[in-house]
């Protein structure tokens, strides 16, 4: 907390932080103030779902931007301390770009290969459920996989190829 209140008014973090952390209580105290009582004529229990979707987006918004701006702070430092040092062939090959960046690519590989493993436990459970495949579910099954062969396809070679020149340098 201290490193939250101890900003300036004008810090956008600081906003972001407190909006994040009150909203989530006020959709929680809307949601029981709302939510309390007998019986609701259709209508309210349509404004009242329309208000319980409202606030899990505007929550879901906040979380993201949050974690988007985390991702920001943590590539700019790995971005300025190898772009710099990073070297060239004639033709603008990469000779050399590190071993932060290196590293980087097959972590980024590791998460995906654990997506596209939760996608294909999430498929056969659903299967195993439904006795029948599910469109969306196979729909995200097929388009991950996709992702992930053009990730890996493009990521493992040029990482690999960094890591061998790298060696012989």
């Amino acid at each position: 907390m201290k490193f939250i209140w101890s900003k300036s008014n004008k810090s956008h973090i600081k906003w972001l932080y407190l909006l994040t952390r009150y909203v989530g209580l006020a959709a929680f105290a809307g949601n029981r103030f709302i939510g309390v009582g007998g019986s609701h004529p259709a209508l309210s229990c349509k404004s009242f779902l329309s208000y319980q979707v409202t606030m899990t987006q505007v929550l879901v918004t906040l979380v993201q931007t949050i974690l988007m701006l985390r991702v920001y702070a943590l590539y700019n430092p790995g971005a300025t301390s190898t772009i710099p040092n990073a070297q060239f062939n004639a033709v603008c090959g990469i000779v050399h770009i590190g071993s932060v960046m290196t590293s980087f690519r097959f972590a980024f590989v590791a998460i995906e290969s654990i997506l596209l493993l939760l996608t294909v436990i999430k498929c056969i459970y659903t299967f195993r459920v439904t006795r029948q495949p599910v469109p969306l579910i196979t729909l995200l099954l097929r388009d991950g996989m996709l992702a992930f062969i053009a990730i890996v396809s493009i990521l493992i070679p040029t990482s690999v190829t960094l890591v061998v020149d790298h060696g012989k340098n």
